[in-house]
């Protein structure tokens, strides 16, 4: 359970990483291609007309959009322990200092918390 919940800040962090890297990273000109360079990812999907695609989107009812926006998203959907799980995977965190966890430290901070868990559960006992 400890891993799970550490293993989403992991993804949350490089996903978070990726959309704000996207945002601004342009596809330098290159000659000789045939994908669209010399502009963002974001432009090449949202105006394929301009590098010589063609708009291939879906289009989708407003009305559906709007039912889906007023429609309450579940917690649980994000929340990827039981609340107790979750409650005590955040206080050994928070114990530990609420380290950056990343992809190059995730494992080290997952064996923290499980040894600092058994310190407790010990002590405890």
């Amino acid at each position: 359970m400890i891993a799970i919940w550490l293993w989403a800040q992991v993804v949350q962090d490089r996903l978070n990483h990726v959309r704000d890297e996207n945002a601004v990273h342009k596809v330098q000109k290159q000659a000789r291609v045939i994908l669209p360079t010399r502009g963002r990812i974001k432009d090449f999907s949202n105006n394929p007309e301009k590098w010589g695609g063609k708009e291939m989107l879906v289009q989708v009812d407003e009305d559906v959009i709007e039912c889906l926006l007023l429609e309450p998203t579940p917690q649980w959907l994000f929340q990827f322990a039981t609340d107790e799980g979750n409650t005590l995977a955040q206080a050994l965190f928070e114990q530990l200092g609420h380290p950056k966890v990343d992809i190059r430290n995730a494992s080290a901070t997952w064996r923290n918390m499980i040894d600092l868990l058994a310190d407790i559960t010990v002590n405890a006992g």
